[in-house]
């Protein structure tokens, strides 16, 4: 029943998928990111990340985070982390802090 009316999630517009090849391809990531989101949120809830963030939260706060690189120096550096992003870090089991 999970698969048999696939949709995008962000926009919810039915995704056209021609060829049943196509078909059992987005079936199988679809189920890999099932397994991966469920581990993630077996892991905020027993971090309690739950508490202060939702899911797609996670996602973003952890999206704003970028390596910079400056060309001629080999190190490079990360930009500003706020608390809840170390402290997602952390749960994860991250090394974040500079080398």
């Amino acid at each position: 029943k999970t698969f048999s009316q696939i949709r995008n999630e962000y926009d919810n517009n039915s995704l056209n998928l021609f060829t049943e090849t196509n078909y059992l391809s987005s079936v199988f990531l679809q189920f890999i990111a099932l397994i991966i989101k469920s581990r993630i949120e077996n892991i905020m809830n027993a971090k309690k990340l739950n508490r202060i963030m939702t899911f797609k939260e996670m996602v973003s706060e952890i999206s704003n985070i970028m390596t910079v690189s400056t060309p001629g120096v080999k190190k490079t550096s990360d930009t500003y982390m706020n608390d809840s992003q170390i402290r997602i870090l952390e749960a994860f089991g991250i090394d974040y802090t500079e080398k």
